[in-house]
Order: C-alpha cells, then structure tokens, then sequence
C-alpha cells in the first residue's frame, strides 16, 4: 500500500474506516468472501507473526522510529475465527493508532481504543450491507434462525456468536430476547 494514503478524515467512525478500507483494498474489484485480513495486512505493509501467547489475543507493537517497522503478533492457539478478528483489529491499531501515544490494555478491560477496533474489525470481516443480503437470503418471516446462521459464519469466516451479535444488534434479524445474557443462552 502506498503510504501516503491519509485515512485520518476517517477516524472518527470505525465502520466508516472499515468500508474505506475494503474499498481502498478492493479497489475496483468485486469483493470476495471470506476477507483475508492477513492479505489485507501484507497490503499495507505490515509484518505479522503467529505466537504462543498465554493472554494475549494479538499485539500491536509500533514502530520506534523511522529505521524501524511495526509488527502484529497474533495468538497461534486460538481459532481461526478469532485469529482473523484479532488480525483485523491489530490492522486498525495500525492504521488509526501508531502515530499517538496508544497503549492496548492488557488487563482485559477494554477502552474506547479498543471497542473502536473490535467494531472496525467486525465491520471489515462481515460487512453490514453485505451481512443484510446473506441474511436476506435465508431469513422466514422477517427473521434469520440459528441453524441458517452457520451459514452465514461459513461464509464470512467469523465466529458464531459474532454473528449472531451482529445479526441482532446491528440489522435486528433475531427474534425473541437479544439481551446479551439471553442471547448467549440461546447460542448452541
């Protein structure tokens, strides 16, 4: 990736990084499912390692100066599912958080640096506007069941409870309660 993209006017949505992204990504091509997060990262030049981390989801390490190059490490003993989505919120750290004086919280409680890039990666992973047509495709009576959901998983490579959490909250398609603790419940 030419580093002389400015995704700053950007910045202050994530979902709206993400759709420049993927378009910046895609460029004039038909998107394809699932998205590479791993590609995506080699495209903008950031350099990636799997490790056996024992807490960690992934880290960001930036740069220290010019001579140097950030690098993304991500937990080799997790599911491929979550190594995509760590990937793909490392690549937001990345892009929106190597120039201030960011520091991902390791002690699990997230902050609004991290919330923003667990949205961004769930919107680079499964789009919403391409999420509403998959789920359109399978939905009765104006809603989705979980037995179609896996589909919808396969599909964009994501998690099963990150799409049932995206298909309630974001395009309101599961009926019945969507609190979180009812909705955790009912996911097999």
């Amino acid at each position: 990736m030419p580093n002389d993209i400015d995704l700053s006017n950007y910045f202050y949505n994530s979902e709206v990084l993400a759709k420049k992204v993927l378009e910046i990504y895609f460029s004039e091509k038909i998107p394809s499912y699932p998205i590479d997060p791993f590609d995506i990262l080699s495209y903008f030049d950031v350099l990636y390692q799997f490790r056996d981390f024992k807490d960690l989801e992934g880290i960001y390490i930036l740069s220290k100066d010019e001579d140097d190059i950030p690098i993304i490490g991500i937990n080799n003993n997790r599911p491929i599912t979550r190594q995509r989505f760590t990937a793909a919120h490392e690549l937001c750290h990345h892009l929106k958080d190597r120039s201030s004086d960011f520091f991902c919280p390791i002690n699990g409680i997230k902050n609004d640096v991290e919330k923003f890039a667990d949205k961004f990666a769930s919107e680079l992973l499964m789009p919403t506007k391409e999420l509403e047509v998959q789920v359109k495709k399978l939905e009765q009576n104006g809603y989705i069941d979980f037995t179609n959901i896996i589909y919808i998983t396969d599909y964009f490579g994501v998690s099963f409870e990150s799409c049932v959490f995206n298909i309630a909250y974001n395009i309101g398609k599961i009926e019945g309660d969507i609190g979180p603790k009812e909705i955790r419940k009912r996911i097999p």
